[in-house]
């Protein structure tokens, strides 16, 4: 249902509160969740308020009730959000005095229940006396009708008594189309004279929104360009104005937390915005799946759908929207917007990171080439032959040591080769790649920002993925990348297995750990089935018992495995438990009962784990 003008909604409430239209009736203001109907309602309410006090100089017009059905299970309850707004004191003291009628009833009636004796304030019986005394201008609104606790035949019987038998008005908000009852209708023809849709005006929920948030950056951006991101909005074909405020609430936070970063660069911020309230508001509305937004930025590929899939075409449809509004793409990766807008992660690092090497933020010269050739489709002859030279100048060097970067570049000329071209001189980028992580300068330092990072996946590095992935021959050359990362990092846990073993020895059980990079002197992965058992052993042994503290590391260790990253350690550990035993076995007692149930026990808990990770492929 869309919205209609404000100017005709607004004529109407006036004529209908004037008593000049549908006497006796209730009106109903619709709208899908998030619309802006309440705010439309309060802010119409509020401004007549106003202006008919202004009229009337020190006389001030009464104010309006307000009460919400949603949890609500009966007319108490609904009563009690009356009182509650007649005088602050009242709450539901003066509602047990007077009962659900108290608000309702008239002047002559009033006067009467005054005579109570009980414990209500006398500035209270003045807020009440004050409203009872003007009758005719008492105006009620019901929200969350589709939300009812009493059922929504009940709630319309309610709102019945008070504009049938009582003369309030009431005007009731409600989203109709999550309405189910199937004795809805008929009610709603007894009790509602009209029903028409509003939809707040998106320049005013933006001033709004600015108007909340604290002084900053996104403020300011948002007080200088509120009608952009008002037309962003308006885009949508169900805006919802509750995201758009948590949307923008949530780049506050980001930009407010990156002073040294994104936050220098008004051209960032105005990308931030401009994609979560469009964008970012579609996700938060499930018209679009995280894996279709990673998608569309090229960091994730569906593979056996064409151009002409029904669902493709949608999200296509859902982009072409505002894609002439600047909104349709973000400079910030949206990977880590999706993990803002699913739970709230901040990856200010990581953000920041991508952002400086974007050439739009800090310009061609300041740019990598990898990050150049990666958007190699915006560049110009001239600027994509800059960027190529740069990068073969790098490898002339053996400087490109960063799988990441690696691969990004790797992946352009992959795509280069794809469109009948060449990238490096008179060679395949495959046979060069293969020739390249030969050289022993290179593997002295390359690096894997995905064996090792848990931050980066397979499929991309910085928040951008790799140019050409979808290409098969990509998966060969990734494959030989991460096959020669493996082979290094068990060159290089050989190199310093005896500084492990000694740690282990000195009771430092660190090196045991699943956390551990290279950064950190720390392996990752599968390491001890390169230590000799014997030499573990005698580790883990020490005078007639099994170290307690060395045991309960290692069963942690594989408990934490369930993908069966360390499945090459598996066979060791059978070689380490049949030397233990007969070693146990050679005790004294007590020594040798505490040792083979120590031994029983971690056998028992590795092995469990095991079979779990075996499971999984």
């Amino acid at each position: 249902m869309s919205g209609i003008p404000h100017k005709e909604a607004k004529d109407y409430l006036e004529s209908y509160l004037a008593r000049k239209s549908d006497q006796g009736m209730a009106v109903l203001i619709g709208g899908h969740w998030g619309a802006g109907k309440t705010r439309f309602v309060t802010a119409f309410l509020e401004k007549r308020r106003e202006r008919i006090s202004k009229s009337r100089g020190q006389e001030q017009a009464p104010d309006y009730l307000y009460a919400s059905f949603f949890g609500a299970p009966d007319e108490a309850a609904v009563a009690d959000q009356f009182l509650s707004q007649l005088y602050p004191a009242l709450n539901s003291k003066l509602g047990k005095v007077l009962g659900t009628a108290a608000f309702r009833m008239g002047s002559a009636l009033f006067e009467s229940t005054s005579q109570i004796k009980s414990p209500v304030e006398s500035s209270d019986m003045v807020a009440v006396r004050d409203w009872a005394a003007h009758p005719r201008e008492r105006i009620v609104v019901f929200d969350d009708l589709e939300r009812a606790g009493m059922g929504v035949e009940k709630a319309l019987a309610l709102i019945n008594g008070y504009v049938e038998r009582d003369g309030i008005r009431a005007i009731v908000i409600a989203n109709e189309s999550e309405i189910r009852s199937q004795g809805y209708m008929a009610w709603k023809e007894k009790v509602v004279g009209k029903t028409f849709s509003v939809c707040a005006d998106a320049e005013e929920v933006i001033k709004s929104i600015t108007d909340d948030l604290p002084s900053g950056k996104v403020k300011n951006y948002l007080l200088s360009h509120g009608a952009k991101v008002a037309e962003v909005v308006r885009a949508s074909t169900y805006p919802n104005y509750r995201s758009v405020k948590n949307l923008i609430a949530d780049i506050d936070r980001l930009v407010s937390g990156s002073d040294n970063g994104l936050a220098g660069y008004p051209l960032v911020i105005e990308s931030l915005v401009l994609f979560s309230v469009g964008i970012g508001a579609e996700f938060r509305a499930a018209k679009l799946t995280a894996s279709e937004i990673l998608e569309k930025a090229g960091l994730h590929y569906q593979v056996g759908k064409s151009a002409n899939d029904p669902r493709v075409v949608e999200v296509q449809a859902i982009y072409a929207k505002y894609s002439n509004l600047g909104s349709a793409e973000c400079i910030v990766p949206v990977n880590f917007l999706i993990a803002l807008w699913q739970n709230g992660e901040l990856q200010l690092d990581a953000i920041n990171e991508a952002v400086m090497t974007n050439p739009r933020v800090v310009g061609e010269a300041a740019t990598p080439p990898w990050r150049r050739l990666w958007a190699m489709w915006d560049l110009g002859q001239s600027s994509y032959e800059r960027a190529k030279r740069e990068a073969l100048e790098a490898f002339k060097h053996n400087a490109v040591t960063l799988e990441g970067e690696l691969l990004h570049i790797v992946g352009a000329a992959l795509q280069v080769e794809s469109y009948g071209g060449e990238f490096f001189p008179n060679e395949r980028t495959l046979a060069w790649l293969d020739s390249y992580l030969r050289r022993d300068e290179v593997r002295s330092k390359l690096t894997g920002t995905s064996i090792y990072d848990r931050s980066e996946s397979s499929s991309a590095y910085e928040g951008l993925g790799y140019t050409g992935a979808e290409l098969p021959v990509f998966a060969e050359a990734q494959k030989l990348v991460t096959a020669t990362l493996w082979e290094l990092d068990e060159e290089r846990k050989l190199e310093k297995l005896g500084e492990y073993i000694e740690r282990l020895r000195q009771r430092d059980y660190e090196p045991i750990s699943l956390s551990g990079n290279w950064d950190q002197s720390l392996p990752y992965g599968p390491w001890l089935h390169l230590v000799d058992p014997a030499v573990f052993v005698s580790v883990l042994m020490d005078d007639g018992q099994v170290v307690r503290q060395l045991a309960l590391r290692m069963m942690s260790r594989y408990e934490s495995d369930g993908l069966g990253e360390l499945r090459k350690e598996w066979v060791w550990l059978g070689q380490v438990r049949n030397l233990c035993r007969p070693m146990i076995a050679k005790l004294d007692e007590p020594h040798r009962t505490i040792g083979l149930r120590r031994l029983v026990v971690a056998r028992q808990r590795i092995g469990r784990s095991i079979k779990h990770a075996r499971s999984r492929f």
